[in-house]
Parts: structure tokens; C-alpha cells; sequence
């Protein structure tokens, strides 16, 4: 609760009220699910993915999906922290990031 005085003729006056700092959110008792939600699947089953470069949705075709982790604080045993994201191998190479990865190349050797 938060204090409030008034001015009063140059002085505060004795006259202090509470007053609540966080309005409590109306309940209702009502849920509905939403049904304009899409499926996070695609017809075949497989996980829908967005390229965190331009966006769009990833088909899974040729070296698409990628998925890139990024590791902060690589080394601080106990600090590191690891996230994936996915991208399309072109978005992937034209941010400069993958311009010298190899494994995108079609010669490259598998295994």
C-alpha cells in the first residue's frame, strides 16, 4: 500500500489513507480456448519452423532446416548458457555469419 497525504494552508495534513498500488486483474470465470490458433505441426507430422533471419516458414528440403546453437560464455564451466534457433541455409550464409561454412557446399563429405 502506498501512503498518501494531502496539502493542506502550506503543511501536510494528519490525514494519511491507503492507497492500493496494483489494481487486481478481474477474474473471469470463463476460459475458452482460441481456435484460430495454427498447429504447431505441418501435414506430415513434423514441427513447423520459422527462420529467424527473414522469418518465413521453413520447408524441409535440401540443406533446410538448419539449426544453429549459440553458446554464450563457451568455457565458464557452470555460466554457460546454450540456445537453437533455426534459419534457411541461404538466410543463414548471406548474413555473413555461414559465408565460410563448408558444410553447405554441395561436395562436401558426409560422415
Amino acid at each position: 500500500m502506498l501512503c498518501i497525504s494531502t496539502l493542506v494552508n502550506g503543511g501536510l495534513s494528519a490525514d494519511i489513507r491507503p492507497m492500493p498500488v496494483f489494481r487486481r486483474k478481474q477474474r473471469t470465470d470463463k476460459f475458452e480456448v482460441p481456435t484460430n490458433v495454427p498447429s504447431p505441426f505441418d501435414t506430415g507430422g513434423r514441427l513447423r519452423l520459422q527462420c529467424w533471419y527473414c522469418e518465413e516458414e521453413i520447408e524441409y528440403q535440401g540443406f533446410d532446416p538448419c539449426a544453429v546453437v549459440f553458446i554464450a560464455n563457451w568455457g565458464c564451466e557452470g555460466h554457460e548458457r546454450e540456445q537453437q534457433f533455426f534459419a534457411h541455409a541461404e538466410c543463414f550464409r548471406k548474413s555473413g555469419s555461414g559465408s565460410e561454412l563448408h558444410i553447405l557446399d554441395p561436395d562436401f563429405a558426409e560422415g
